[in-house]
């Protein structure tokens, strides 16, 4: 299990390295959040020994891995919902659906971040991300694109509420951050 950890964590920081030029400055505060929430990621990594035998979690750390080596969504998309139906109870499985909510339309996007909120709460990006803040995150900024204020406000309280130490890729508190940041982005429908 402690390969496989490490090959997802050196992945992980490979395909998150490049954004480290643009990391704001963390507080003192966030750099102590930060530490916690990855001790926090590891544990909930290592629950997977639970649930899966060695040559499964090779299987499903190749499977994830497979991700990155397609740009093509279709396939992106066969890869997450084969994941999802093989590994449903892997930390990776809420990596797994933020990613298939992110290349998927609006409408679509929503039903998965909402669905990623129900099934994948409790799993960890190595990083220390916590899948349920992130993608109350994702979906605050996804309903106020689309005029849904009241209901945006209703995630936006529960992300401030019950996760205030959650921290984002760059470290900073979700709490802090502007729920609008960047609503100038565009999505595909």
């Amino acid at each position: 299990m402690k390969k496989i950890a490490l090959i997802l964590m050196l992945l992980f920081t490979f395909c998150t390295v490049f954004a480290e030029d643009d990391k704001p400055v963390q507080t003192p505060a966030e750099e102590k959040a930060q530490l916690e929430n990855k001790k926090k990621a590891k544990a909930r990594a290592l629950e997977d020994d639970k649930y899966y035998t060695s040559q499964e979690r090779r299987e499903l750390a190749e499977l994830y891995m497979s991700w990155y080596k397609t740009k093509k969504v279709n396939e992106q998309k066969a890869i997450a919902q084969k994941f999802l139906r093989r590994y449903p109870k892997a930390n990776a499985a809420g990596w797994v659906q933020l990613n298939l909510a992110h290349i998927s339309p609006r409408q679509e996007e929503i039903k998965l971040l909402k669905q990623a909120i129900k099934d994948y709460n409790d799993c960890y990006y190595l990083n220390g991300v916590q899948v349920g803040a992130l993608a109350r995150s994702r979906l605050v900024k996804c309903l106020n694109r689309i005029g849904k204020k009241e209901e945006a406000e209703k995630y936006l309280r529960e992300l401030k509420e019950s996760y205030p130490t959650a921290t984002d890729y760059y470290g900073k508190f979700f709490t802090e951050q502007s729920s609008d940041r960047d609503a100038g982005e565009e999505k595909n429908e």
